[in-house]
């Protein structure tokens, strides 16, 4: 799955697309961060559960519009996984040694996992 996730997000040209952490900002902040955030156990079953998945897109000055539908559609093209219930989040901050801000939407997918024995 974060292959899959990998290749989709770099398929959308949306700059550096990275795991888990950035741990060298590139010089234009924008890119993508993607990673597992959390495991439910959900019904039930004690074999049925939700994996989460966060995907932050981060963009100098502000997001262009529509980019969070583009990274939605992306990804639901992967059997399995959809976009959560919750809300998409957004935050600031501003690059450092600079009066640029930057802009952050934070996406959280989901993947259904039915019989899975940990």
């Amino acid at each position: 799955m974060l292959n899959e996730i990998r290749d989709q997000l770099r398929s959308l040209d949306m700059g550096p697309v990275q795991y888990g952490r950035v741990t060298s900002n590139p010089e234009i902040w924008n890119y993508i961060v993607f990673g597992r955030s959390s495991m439910k156990r959900v019904g039930t079953s004690k074999t049925d559960f939700n994996r989460y998945y966060t995907v932050v897109i981060v963009h100098e000055d502000y997001l262009p519009e529509g980019t969070e539908v583009e990274v939605k559609k992306a990804l639901e093209t992967i059997k399995g996984l959809k976009l959560s219930q919750d809300d998409i989040q957004y935050d600031y901050t501003v690059k450092k040694n600079s009066n640029t801000v930057v802009e952050m939407a934070i996406l959280t997918f989901v993947e259904v996992l039915k019989g899975y024995a940990l």
